[in-house]
């Protein structure tokens, strides 16, 4: 296990401020429909590679405990928590993805 250091700290988060400042510009459908598509991408991979233990979540809610492999999955997480809700917005309002920062979607 190595150590994660600051920098590795300020990019969660710079995804988590991400996130809340688009949850923030979002209704509550749209936060509803974000959801519903993150379920959904929980679903294809539990169809694939089976359940999350209880014992891995909280490990990566245990923030005093991250690891390389904890912290890469946050970010990852947390990314793609940026892109769902960023799909609905598009969706919702055409397709200026400008006026979302952070990853752009494909």
């Amino acid at each position: 296990m190595s150590s994660i250091d600051k920098q590795d700290l300020l990019r969660l988060r710079q995804l988590d401020v991400e996130f809340t400042n688009l949850v923030h510009s979002s209704s509550r459908d749209d936060i509803a429909n974000c959801a519903k598509f993150l379920a959904m991408y929980i679903a294809l991979y539990r169809q694939k590679f089976g359940e999350i233990s209880a014992e891995e979540y909280n490990r990566l809610m245990d923030r005093s405990k991250l690891d390389d492999e904890s912290l890469a999955i946050l970010e990852e997480g947390m990314d793609e928590a940026s892109a769902m809700l960023k799909l609905v917005l598009l969706q919702k309002g055409g397709n200026d993805i400008s006026r979302y920062p952070g990853r752009h979607l494909h």
